[in-house]
């Protein structure tokens, strides 16, 4: 089985460095060239035809990006792929959030992995919810799919199949592809991490 995994393009809030989560934000200009160009890159590699499903999260950004590399493709939305709820944080800068939420802000530098972000999730109930729709999807499909989604969602994914705990390592680009192969027997092979076109 052969996983797509893409993460959208651009969005204004990714130009100013904000956590953003469940807001629903659309792709900004350069965010839709990302993925014209990302589109152009696949279309050398794959036969999009060859990929049976396409799955994506139900933001706005996500469901874009789907649209402009798989046109007139049925969509099949997962709001359990959206992107982690950053709670009190959504729409604020690192520094921000420092300032106004000082003690919450101590508390996630010092244990990110259990921390829950106020009025929003924790990691583990993000990982629960992520890979509960990815292993259903796996389940219940052997051809190439692929699963346009978000940084942190993507990154879970990749985490859980390597067995690995460090979300910032496998953290993609915007506008990007990494491909992963599944075998009968479980096995699972990296063929290339957060792949893009370079089209600037």
């Amino acid at each position: 089985m052969i996983i797509y995994l893409i993460r959208h393009g651009q969005t204004n809030c990714n130009v100013k460095k904000l956590f953003y989560g469940k807001s629903d934000v659309s792709l900004n200009p350069y965010g839709c060239q990302e993925v014209r160009a990302l589109k152009k890159f696949l279309a050398k590699e794959i036969e999009t035809k060859n990929i049976k499903k396409i799955f994506c999260s139900d933001r706005a950004r996500a469901i874009e990006s789907a649209k402009i590399l798989f046109p007139h493709r049925r969509l099949h939305k997962l709001a359990a792929l959206c992107e982690i709820d950053f709670g009190l944080f959504e729409g604020l800068h690192i520094n921000e959030i420092e300032k106004r939420y000082p003690k919450n802000f101590a508390h996630w530098m010092k244990d990110h992995f259990h921390f829950r972000f106020p009025q929003g999730e924790s990691h583990s109930t993000f990982k629960r919810r992520v890979l509960q729709a990815f292993r259903e999807i796996i389940q219940n499909h052997h051809e190439a799919i692929a699963i346009v989604a978000h940084g942190g969602t993507i990154s879970m994914i990749l985490n859980h199949l390597f067995k690995k705990s460090d979300l910032l390592a496998y953290l993609p680009p915007t506008a990007s592809v990494t491909k992963i192969c599944l075998t009968k027997k479980t096995k699972t092979s990296l063929e290339y991490f957060g792949r893009k076109n370079r089209w600037e």
